[in-house]
């Protein structure tokens, strides 16, 4: 798979991504090789055909020989202005302004990254139970329950965790404390809130207090299936403008 000037091994299955290193290839088909009958073609064992495979390993996955490996280009499932979709184990789920409709995966028509599927199964609650969950709880308290505040809030939980972004009205979103001054303020809730975001969006995470937008590789921690940037608890000089050109450039 290639990526501007950059490569990657995948491995590619029902329409799931999972990027690999070369020993996960040696592994694969040394698995695949276990689980042919005892005896093939032309007299030839499945155990002499592992011991070729061991005294060839070298050379099979050679970097030289894996460029040989076909190339893909993968059409994506992407989230668009009206649908958001969210992948856990046991399936993954529609989400519209009116609905929420949870789907097979055999039903999934183009292609995701492994790291986009949460590790849980989904379990559908009312939207009474999700009033009174624990988060729903720790995001009206941190608003000062005031529920204006909340639904501004829950609004702006919405807009991060829904990838599709409009080029053309790009937004960055700013936590900060209800009350500014000199002295820190911790214990708000902002860096819980950004890590809760994080089990629902791959997410890099970026220390405030060094990170600069105008450094030579300001934003490396960011991978090829990164949906989100966290700038954690930014210096109180942090230079918002130079996210300027990042944010409207995709």
């Amino acid at each position: 798979y290639e990526i501007g000037q950059e490569s990657r091994l995948v491995h590619q299955k029902n329409n799931i991504l999972k990027a690999v290193k070369e020993s996960y290839i040696s592994w694969f088909a040394k698995e695949y090789l276990k689980g042919l009958p005892e005896q093939l073609e032309y007299g030839i064992g499945r155990e002499e055909l592992i011991r070729v495979f061991h005294s060839k390993l070298y050379s099979l996955v050679h970097k030289n020989q894996l460029h040989t490996l076909k190339k893909i280009q993968p059409e994506y499932k992407k989230d668009t202005s009206e649908q958001a979709f969210k992948y856990f184990r046991n399936c993954f789920i529609e989400v519209t302004k009116d609905k929420m409709v949870c789907h097979d995966y055999k039903d999934l028509d183009s292609t995701i990254w492994d790291s986009q599927i949460i590790d849980r199964d989904f379990i559908p609650v009312s939207k009474e139970e999700c009033v009174e969950s624990d988060f729903c709880k720790f995001i009206f308290n941190c608003m000062g329950k005031d529920t204006k505040r909340y639904a501004s809030m829950i609004t702006i939980i919405g807009y991060l965790v829904h990838t599709y972004k409009d080029s053309a009205n790009a937004k960055a979103i700013i936590f900060c404390d209800q009350g500014i001054s000199e002295t820190p303020n911790g214990g708000s809730g902002k860096s819980l809130t950004g890590r809760a975001l994080s089990m629902l969006v791959k997410t890099a995470i970026e220390d405030g207090k060094t990170f600069k937008a105008t450094a030579a590789f300001p934003f490396q921690q960011i991978e090829f299936d990164t949906k989100q940037i966290w700038i954690d608890d930014a210096a109180k000089d942090f230079d918002f403008e130079s996210l300027f050109n990042p944010i409207t450039n995709g």
